[in-house]
């Protein structure tokens, strides 16, 4: 008789299964106040259809428009009835939802904030295919409509679709200056159905930068992908990787003001800042995290930053920042020694309780930290 192993469940959708971030629930129970005053201008315009999918039509697979849908809105989730049903609505001329639009300061492009499900059926219908098939309005719509494309309606009709008015509220931030993090926060609020998107789905759309590149790049690394596992499919590898740069570089701030005190507080206002990192400190960083993932993947491979099944994202980042502190300081451990300091602290009853409950409170952040810190530097001056 044999057997056969059991095949392990797919990662989950919103959240990867197999990470355990406890800062999530720590972030949600702790009342602070998320987001500070901001003075926020805003006005309406008036998009005729074929002049928004002139604005969203892109060249080939990579080049956008002067509207464009940020990478975690690219995936097209309406069913055929719903596509079916809001077209019909533009050709007889009933009221559809506005978009919400954001203005990208630095192209001038608009970033669509809501309505991209709205756009994407407009730009498939337009252009006669959806999801691979063509796009015909199917059974269900008025009978003059059914089983026509865009280029199937008479000239009346066509006419009619293309100059129909779709509304956009068009906003930007003005206080505080030289930062857009409201932004993060109105896509929360408007984007609630469905899956909400992760937060640092939101901040690599809005910050994009050399920081940003670095992150991406840095989450195709091999010893990485070996410690973490599946490619996360909402992008929670890569947050890891923010994470370690941030409190590296910018522990002191933790907990400096209100929305710091949390931790997606804290990595949305180090990527604001940083998001145009200076080449010279990209390297930098490119190197720490290399050479201590390959470390790590050395001494213990898929078992790292794990208390259980699960990868622990309070034990990675304290771990991964001291391991950087103890290589700017000397140099980096061997795997055996990382190996005995590494079990010691995970033995180490306040740093577990640091790194189990409360993960996101000041207190417990700088605990972690300095109790792996310390176990590192101890280890490198014997």
């Amino acid at each position: 008789m044999t057997s056969t192993a059991p095949s392990q469940p797919p990662p989950d959708e919103t959240m990867d299964e197999h990470i355990e971030d406890e800062s999530i629930e720590s972030d949600d129970k702790q009342a602070i106040p998320g987001i500070e005053p901001y003075e926020i201008s805003f006005f309406g315009a008036d998009y005729p259809i074929d002049a928004l999918y002139k604005r969203l039509k892109s060249e080939g697979d990579v080049g956008e428009g002067d509207i464009y849908i940020p990478d975690f809105q690219r995936g097209y989730v309406w069913n055929k009835r719903q596509a079916d049903r809001f077209i019909e609505s533009l050709l007889l001329g009933l009221p559809v939802p506005g978009i919400f639009l954001s203005t990208d300061p630095s192209t001038s492009k608009r970033l669509v904030i809501d309505g991209g499900q709205r756009l994407r059926t407009i730009q498939a219908f337009m252009d006669g295919k959806i999801n691979g098939r063509d796009f015909v309005l199917g059974k269900g719509v008025w009978e003059g409509f059914e089983g026509k494309g865009y280029r199937d309606l008479d000239p009346q009709n066509r006419r009619r679709f293309d100059d129909t008015i779709i509304h956009a509220t068009i906003f930007r931030q003005d206080q505080p200056a030289n930062d857009n993090r409201s932004l993060l926060y109105i896509f929360e609020r408007l984007n609630t159905g469905g899956t909400p998107a992760q937060a640092h789905e939101i901040r690599r759309s809005l910050w994009g930068g050399t920081l940003n590149d670095l992150i991406k790049s840095l989450d195709d690394n091999e010893d990485w992908r070996n410690i973490y596992g599946l490619r996360s499919k909402r992008m929670k590898d890569q947050e890891m990787i923010l994470r370690f740069f941030a409190l590296y570089k910018d522990e002191s701030r933790y907990g400096s003001t209100a929305e710091e005190r949390t931790m997606k507080g804290f990595l949305n206002s180090y990527m604001v800042r940083n998001h145009n990192m200076p080449t010279m400190e990209v390297e930098e960083l490119r190197e720490l995290f290399k050479e201590s993932v390959s470390l790590v993947n050395e001494a213990l491979a898929r078992e790292a930053f794990r208390r259980g099944g699960s990868l622990n994202a309070a034990i990675f980042d304290s771990v991964m920042v001291a391991l950087a502190h103890r290589r700017s300081a000397t140099e980096i451990p061997s795997p055996a020694e990382f190996k005995k300091v590494y079990n010691d602290l995970l033995g180490n009853q306040q740093f577990q309780d640091a790194t189990s409950t409360g993960t996101s409170q000041t207190p417990n952040v700088k605990e972690r930290l300095r109790l792996a810190r310390e176990a590192f530097t101890e280890s490198g001056s014997q």
